[in-house]
């Protein structure tokens, strides 16, 4: 299943730029590229809006920050692989809303703890 675009919303705590502040952090594809939503992320909510910036982009991320929301990106980008490869969520198999949702957040679940397994 091929995805169009990708919002990542990311704590404080998650690595990302906020470090020890209570600012919430998003890392978008190059659609999220619209300066008007990023102030407006900002101003209304204190979300920080990162988007991968267009090659003939204008305003460029500086070397430092494009590594960061490259890193973060591969992380996620595994994480979302695995969990369409080993635990199947494309098809959870429910036959409800609420088991479609224990299946997922068990799915979820168990490849974190595979993390502290390891």
């Amino acid at each position: 299943m091929a995805v169009g675009s990708c919002l990542h919303l990311r704590s404080p705590g998650a690595g990302g730029l906020g470090v020890g502040s209570s600012r919430l952090g998003a890392d978008g594809d190059k659609i999220y590229n619209n300066a008007g939503l990023e102030e407006r992320l900002w101003r209304k909510r204190r979300i920080q809006l990162l988007p991968l910036r267009k090659d003939n982009q204008q305003s460029q991320w500086p070397d430092g920050i494009q590594a960061l929301i490259g890193r973060i990106r591969h992380r996620v980008e595994t994480v979302f692989s695995t969990l369409t490869t080993v635990f199947n969520v494309e098809r959870p198999r429910g036959r409800s809303l609420a088991g479609h949702v224990v299946r997922i957040a068990t799915c979820i679940l168990a490849h974190t703890l595979c993390f502290f397994m390891a």
